[in-house]
């Protein structure tokens, strides 16, 4: 059976027309890639878009010499030798990688909160220790179980928080991760994952003790994002707590309390719940417990140095 014109030119413009629509979808995507490239990774961006303007400037060069040609400006001979000038140029552009210059570790850190009430002495000390470290998605940073080796700040992109393959939390730029297993020796609670191209800025465990040993007003900063964490940790496995919704349990303990022990000293809990951080502490009818638990208890008597985490539940 013979196809109509019409027919013809029908099915060219639905082709046309998805087409047309297939590049504005890609064009989008590529206008999306390009914006959150720059917010999340500015240098690399700089480095695109001065090279793309690099490379306007020698075909604007191109073009301009080919045309003093045509137009008997220039000689052939002058014209080939701008011309091969030009080409050599460009292909030292496109063989030779992007120059990307890693953040200056400064500007990330004075951005983080826990670390901007530290003086001026004791901040350049911690700058200098830290060490830069880049993850692609899907690469793990920190494994379940695993050994100790440092504290880290994400300084760019996004990471996804996990225990037993379930995910806990979605942190970004200026988060801390790690610090509970620095901080307390244990291994790692949980795993983090990168979500999107990550820059991270990593403290070792030896260092982390050296800045902590000088420094007690950061260490008092680090166990106040800590203790929340490790108190959410404790809870995902005890009734009723792991039967609560993620976001009411980040609710409750957001009003939480850290109490830090420097004498012994007798704690009445009344209407709270308490999970004893770090330490050790006797019970009201005298069992010795120690760190980590949860308190659920009239009264408890820390022990020196002892950390205790209280919250209200509401049942």
């Amino acid at each position: 059976m013979a196809i109509s014109s019409d027919t013809k030119e029908l099915t060219i413009d639905q082709d046309l027309a998805l087409i047309e629509s297939e590049i504005n979808e890609n064009r989008i995507h590529g206008l999306t890639f390009l914006r959150n490239l720059k917010n999340t990774f500015p240098e690399i961006y700089d480095s695109i878009a001065t090279r793309q303007a690099i490379r306007t400037n020698l075909n604007s060069e191109l073009k301009i010499v080919e045309r003093l040609q045509k137009k008997g400006q220039i000689g052939s001979d002058e014209a080939h030798k701008m011309i091969d000038s030009i080409e050599k140029r460009m292909k030292k552009l496109v063989d030779s990688p992007p120059e990307i210059k890693p953040p200056e570790k400064a500007k990330l850190l004075e951005e983080i909160t826990w670390l901007k009430e530290l003086d001026k002495t004791s901040f350049n000390k911690v700058v200098n220790l830290f060490q830069h470290r880049n993850y692609a998605v899907g690469e793990k940073i920190i494994k379940e179980h695993g050994q100790v080796d440092g504290l880290y700040v994400v300084a760019r992109g996004s990471v996804k928080v996990t225990i037993n393959k379930k995910l806990i939390d979605i942190l970004g730029k200026g988060s801390v991760i790690g610090e509970i297993a620095v901080l307390t020796n244990i291994p790692r609670t949980a795993t983090v994952t990168a979500e999107s191209p990550v820059t991270v800025l990593r403290l070792t465990s030896v260092s982390m003790q050296h800045v902590i040993h000088d420094n007690h007003t950061l260490e008092d900063k680090l166990w106040q994002i800590a203790a929340p964490r490790l108190a959410e940790n404790i809870l995902s496995e005890i009734t009723p707590y792991s039967k609560m919704q993620h976001s009411d349990i980040l609710k409750m303990l957001s009003k939480g309390e850290l109490i830090l022990a420097k004498k012994v000293r007798n704690i009445d809990l009344k209407d709270k719940t308490g999970i004893l951080i770090t330490g050790k502490a006797i019970k009201s009818d005298d069992e010795n417990v120690e760190a980590p638990c949860l308190i659920d208890d009239k009264s408890i008597t820390l022990s020196r140095d002892s950390r205790l985490f209280l919250f209200t539940y509401n049942k």
